[in-house]
């Protein structure tokens, strides 16, 4: 994972002026179903977060990008829900898990808002749970007002780490913060 980190971590040092695009698609696919199961959410925003505690990269541009990208990336979850429908729960692959999606269902039917919140600090649901929120038909409005709130929170918290790690180090040259940020392969 550090390999794959390395090059992003150069590139955001020595093109500053991208860090908001690339946290902002960055954030938008860890958010994404399917592909969000994948991305290493945590290293990602640790990197971007020690990046900007560092003063390698700006760190508006890194939170607002952050966030933007979050947003957008739940909202398309929720979006692809709704368009699939309930019936996309009962296909082939998941029938054999119906009274775990049964429970789930009933679960979010009750604490649905709380239920949003929540998975955003929990991986694998991160990108699952606005799908599921989508094909149970969760308004839009109520929806989108636990999705911006829950990303604001998320990328506070996921940026801290790394921000307030390095934020002390000062006149820390911007090559070194990358190092500490994202080590180089052996």
């Amino acid at each position: 994972m550090i390999e794959m980190l390395s090059p992003v971590a150069e590139f955001l040092r020595v093109h500053a002026a991208w860090t908001g695009p690339v946290t902002a698609l960055a954030c938008l696919l860890i958010t994404l179903p399917g592909i969000g199961l994948l991305m290493p959410a945590a290293a990602i925003m640790l990197l971007v977060g020690s990046l900007a505690g560092a003063g390698a990269i700006p760190g508006t541009d890194a939170f607002v990008g952050s966030l933007i990208g979050t947003v957008v990336g739940t909202s398309f979850g929720h979006e692809f829900g709704r368009w699939s429908g309930p019936g996309f729960l009962r296909r082939r692959p998941l029938r054999r898990h119906r009274r775990q999606i049964a429970r789930a269902r009933l679960f979010f039917r009750r604490q649905g808002s709380l239920a949003l919140l929540l998975s955003r600090f929990l991986g694998p649901l991160r990108s699952i749970a606005p799908f599921v929120a989508g094909t149970m038909r969760m308004p839009r409005r109520r929806f989108e007002a636990v999705n911006v709130l829950s990303a604001v929170l998320w990328v506070a918290v996921m940026l801290a780490p790394g921000w307030l790690t390095l934020k002390g180090r000062v006149n820390l040259d911007p090559s070194v913060a990358t190092e500490i940020a994202a080590p180089s392969a052996p």
